[in-house]
């Protein structure tokens, strides 16, 4: 019996050490402004200020920081501005298609370093096919939130995460042993 039990924990740390490791995960992102008139598509126009989202794509192991897009600002004035903007990740390895993280995109651009644009998303994180893509802090620690500098660009970056299986082959492992370490003082009695 002790051999069959020690035969059966070594199949199992060997099926779950295998689980454990790392997939690379292969991504696309795009964005979209809403609001009608000259916020739509890839960019947004407000007086003589443009703010653009281009999107990227990626092929990484997670755990990992990767970037999600860039957005940009360019032109000068003194305007003021609030539009919808939608992330949408798409997944193509492993397999788990697309979700999308809303966000709204406010502030004041003007021709000065002072001010920004300000992409604050509502939804940080989504789940595609076990793969979560979670949006990272800004500067000060806000989550979700990216600050966009007049005549410059503001990477999205996000943080790209599994289960971890090894935990988990951990766990069913010690509660096999101990199942095994009752069964045996149960029989006993």
């Amino acid at each position: 019996m002790k051999k069959l039990t020690l035969i059966l924990t070594l199949l199992a740390l060997a099926l779950f050490s295998t689980a454990a490791m790392a997939t690379s995960v292969t991504y696309s992102t795009s964005g979209s402004f809403g609001g009608g008139g000259t916020c739509s598509g890839t960019s947004c126009t407000v007086g003589l200020e443009t703010i653009t989202f281009a999107g990227t794509g990626a092929t990484v192991t997670p755990p990992t920081f990767s970037p999600l897009g860039t957005f940009s600002v360019t032109g000068f004035g003194s305007e003021t501005f609030s539009a919808p903007f939608t992330l949408t990740i798409t997944q193509s390895a492993p397999p788990g298609g697309s979700g999308n993280l809303s966000s709204t995109v406010s502030g004041t651009i003007t021709g000065t370093t002072q001010s920004n644009a300000e992409v604050i998303f509502s939804t940080t994180s989504v789940t595609l096919g076990g793969i979560t893509y979670t949006i990272a802090a800004d500067v000060n620690g806000n989550p979700g939130v990216v600050l966009v500098p007049v005549g410059g660009i503001s990477t999205l970056q996000g943080s790209i995460t599994t289960p971890e299986p090894a935990s988990l082959a951990l766990l069913g492992t010690g509660l096999l042993a101990g199942g095994g370490f009752v069964r045996r003082k149960l029989i006993a009695r």
